[in-house]
């Protein structure tokens, strides 16, 4: 049954793939390129090709947002890479305008390659969500590429070749879940 299933999804998505003329992204450390695969035509205004003109945009944006929202705090962490000096997870923290009782946090590039996606939502909501939101008691934190070599280079993972999402593990987990490589 796994096998079907497994079988089923490849089939899709290579379906998927053919029929918009693109290719899967791979996580290799083969150093296959895989750039330029998820460009194209955008209706929406809000996917941006590349991580460097979506972190200029969220940037921008932030800004903007944050200079209407009275105690706003605008903030980026430098992330080192010995193959990119120019890395940054950005962020812009709106506290409730009354007693804060809720946080609403808001990421993007957790997978850096699935960022183009994450971005756009964050776009969308900053600039059509938020002005009409009323944050009385609740509070909101944008965070902007979380993995964003990952982002920057189309990869799941970091220049490290760490998954964000699975390479954390909590204080009672022993060893490496079954079915990681070791």
């Amino acid at each position: 049954m796994r096998r079907l299933v497994r079988l089923l999804t490849l089939t899709q998505l290579l379906i998927a793939c053919a029929a918009d003329g693109s290719a899967p992204i791979y996580d290799n450390q083969q150093g296959t390129d895989c750039s330029g695969k998820c460009d194209g035509a955008d209706d929406t205004g809000y996917f941006l090709d590349s991580y460097d003109a979506a972190r200029t945009r969220f940037r921008a944006t932030a800004a903007r947002v944050a200079a209407t929202h009275p105690g706003a705090e605008l903030g980026r962490y430098e992330v080192p890479s010995a193959i990119d000096q120019d890395l940054t997870t950005d962020w812009v923290y709106l506290p409730a305008t009354g007693t804060p009782q809720r946080l609403i946090i808001v990421t993007s590039g957790v997978h850096g390659a699935e960022a183009f996606v994450g971005s756009a939502v964050q776009e969308m909501l900053m600039g059509e969500w938020l002005p009409a939101a009323k944050l009385d008691t609740t509070s909101v934190l944008f965070v902007h590429a979380l993995n964003p070599w990952g982002y920057k280079h189309r990869r799941r993972v970091t220049a490290a070749w760490a998954r964000r999402s699975v390479s954390a593990a909590a204080p009672s987990c022993h060893g490496c879940p079954r079915g990681h490589r070791r």
